[in-house]
């Protein structure tokens, strides 16, 4: 059913306890949608007591109605830029307020840059069409906006041409490998394995007792430090060769049917 870079001994399934899950482009269809068949496959994990977590660069606000759907413990938010266990927040990590005024003071307002300051609990965009497109952004002067507390600046170019100022930065700089042009800054301390760390912390579990799912650079690190990586087909092949296992794509249910397949001691039908 799965295809595989190699064997899961018993030993391994039975080491496992919690499962991590990116969103866009993992857990969810091109659709963004989680399909009834997932839905069904994570509810009987949770009845078989393994603890979910996502992991995404999405903000809180974003994945509101993914997370009535699962209801996992864990969210790895903005790239472990913002935790919480249980509703609670655990940890959050600021980008420094100063190298935030510089990327805002040099790229808004530059031609065909769309600029994007995200806090715990609003975001603010330069971008009209990206508040129109979803009202959880909201239009604002972004220098007028507070520096202090900025836990992602999310990037849109039209051109490479400040690409390289911005990985000279003291930030973690991430490209999409789905969307060129567009980047992400947070902490230079921070990763979606310091979201998990800062979790497994709070709940008693081990980084080598979760399996992760992801198929971007930024899940790199997840993938590599804990229990089992495994990258959907549709990876990127950089991720697809860091991981110890691959399964279907994001359109075929891939983490579902790996969970079923490899975790689930009772299997729902597909």
């Amino acid at each position: 059913m799965l295809f595989m870079k190699s064997r899961i001994e018993k030993e391994t399934k039975v080491m496992i306890k919690g499962i991590v899950m990116d969103l866009d482009q993992t857990l969810l269809h091109n659709d963004k949608q989680i399909s009834r068949y997932t839905l069904q496959v994570l509810e009987q994990a949770k009845r078989q007591g393994l603890t979910l977590f996502f992991a995404t660069g999405r903000s809180v606000m974003r994945i509101e109605n993914y997370r009535r759907q699962v209801q996992p413990e864990g969210l790895i938010c903005l790239n472990g830029g913002l935790n919480l266990w249980q509703g609670q927040r655990v940890s959050q990590y600021p980008l420094n307020p100063t190298l935030v005024k510089s990327v805002v003071e040099r790229l808004n307002g530059l031609s065909g840059c769309r600029l994007t300051l995200t806090y715990a609990e609003t975001i603010f965009t330069n971008d009209p069409q990206t508040q129109h497109d979803d009202p959880i952004y909201h239009r604002a002067d972004l220098p007028g906006c507070p520096m202090d507390s900025v836990l992602k600046i999310s990037i849109n170019l039209d051109s490479d041409q400040e690409a390289a100022w911005l990985n000279s930065l003291d930030y973690t700089c991430l490209a999409n490998a789905h969307e060129p042009g567009y980047y992400v800054l947070v902490s230079s301390v921070v990763s979606k394995l310091t979201g998990a760390r800062d979790l497994c912390r709070r709940c008693g579990l081990d980084l080598s007792e979760l399996a992760v799912f992801g198929d971007d650079f930024n899940d790199l690190p997840l993938l590599q430090n804990c229990g089992i990586g495994i990258a959907v087909m549709n990876a990127h092949p950089e991720v697809k060769a860091a991981a110890s296992q691959i399964c279907f794509s994001n359109e075929q249910d891939g983490p579902a049917h790996w969970i079923a397949e490899v975790l689930l001691k009772e299997k729902p039908e597909f």
